[in-house]
């Protein structure tokens, strides 16, 4: 295996087990977490979630793929 293969394979293992979802919520904190969408990248789901609450949400959040919440706004 080269180099160029070694990083590839690093980079699908990265891809298949990292996940973030980010959420949010509109009218009231006991409403349920809509989701806003899933990204591979924690700082992409953090920007689309800063971007929905400039956009009038209340609440938004980011969890990865094991449920911790990694971001909060």
């Amino acid at each position: 295996m080269n180099i160029a293969e070694a990083q590839r394979t690093a980079f699908a293992f990265e891809c298949k087990y990292r996940m973030f979802k980010a959420q949010y919520k509109t009218r009231s904190p006991h409403e349920t977490w809509n989701i806003l969408g899933i990204y591979n990248s924690e700082a992409n789901a953090i920007s689309s979630a800063m971007h929905k609450k400039k956009r009038g949400a209340l609440l938004v959040r980011v969890i990865d793929k094991r449920g911790a919440v990694v971001f909060v706004h």
